[in-house]
């Protein structure tokens, strides 16, 4: 009886194998679009963002890039470039101003909130970016129109040093601290971002 439950029997699965077949059958052009994160031993895996965060995202690193090329500044902004961490962790800041004189750390680090990133980017990721002492950490939101810049106090913790919110005046700017001499336009931060469902 039971060799004849065997052979009607299909084997049962490991969970492991299910879980593989399920990561196999993801489509390739897929994963290589998320954005992969490990914090603190746990493995976040991020979906391509909506395409307003992209364009704040391109902004930010445009305006710096510019200032950087114009002044021959060896420096440059990158965007979704892996920043490591302490004990084996990794990131994926969406924005992050390195200059060739601070090796692979970055004077700043930006990201633009999303539904599924929020809690993270405003929580754990802002004391891991402390604990590394990156000088300044901005968070800036695309549906609310707002940057909020954080610097790093002597305790070793971000204290939120000014909050912007765009509201058409095109004179608003202001300057990072580690960059004076860099004025930052939110009407530039924001560009097609507050025009508005124009697509």
């Amino acid at each position: 009886m039971s060799e004849m439950r065997e052979a009607i029997e299909p084997p049962r699965k490991h969970f492991g194998d299910i879980l593989r077949k399920k990561y196999e059958s993801i489509d390739a052009s897929d994963t290589h679009k998320m954005k992969e994160e490990k914090i603190d031993g746990q493995i976040y895996l991020m979906a391509p963002p909506a395409s307003k965060h992209r364009d704040v995202q391109y902004n930010i690193a445009k305006i710096f890039n510019d200032h950087f090329m114009q002044k021959k500044r060896r420096c440059r902004a990158r965007f979704e470039d892996r920043l490591n961490g302490l004990y084996g962790d990794y990131f994926e800041p969406d924005v992050k101003v390195l200059c060739h004189k601070n090796g692979d750390m970055p004077l700043i680090v930006i990201e633009v909130l999303s539904p599924s990133t929020r809690v993270r980017d405003l929580g754990v990721k802002m004391e891991k970016y402390a604990q590394l002492g990156i000088g300044e950490y901005w968070i800036a939101d695309w549906e609310d129109l707002t940057l909020d810049v954080y610097l790093l106090n002597e305790d070793g913790r971000y204290s939120l040093y000014e909050s912007y919110i765009y509201n058409g005046d095109t004179a608003q700017e202001f300057s990072p601290e580690s960059l004076p001499e860099l004025n930052v336009k939110l009407e530039d931060v924001f560009y097609y971002v507050a025009w508005g469902n124009w697509e």
